[in-house]
């Protein structure tokens, strides 16, 4: 056994998931979860997840921002 439960993904393909959700967003900041959600297939939770935990993103005024704003 591996570690990884069923219906889990790797760590290794988790991280290629969360860098294709964030082109996905860095390339349509309006766009919404079911953006991510038809590309990769991954339920609306887990993409919730990777978008406010992994990306530590946002929405503000309909665009995904950072969560740590500086002045910049």
């Amino acid at each position: 056994r591996n570690g990884i439960s069923p219906g889990c993904l790797s760590r290794a393909h988790m991280s290629s998931v969360v860098q294709l959700v964030s082109c996905i967003i860095m390339e349509n900041r309006h766009v919404t979860i079911d953006g991510p959600q038809l590309t990769t297939s991954l339920c609306h939770a887990k993409i919730h997840a990777i978008i406010h935990k992994d990306l530590e993103m946002r929405k503000v005024c309909a665009l995904w921002v950072s969560k740590e704003l500086n002045p910049k």
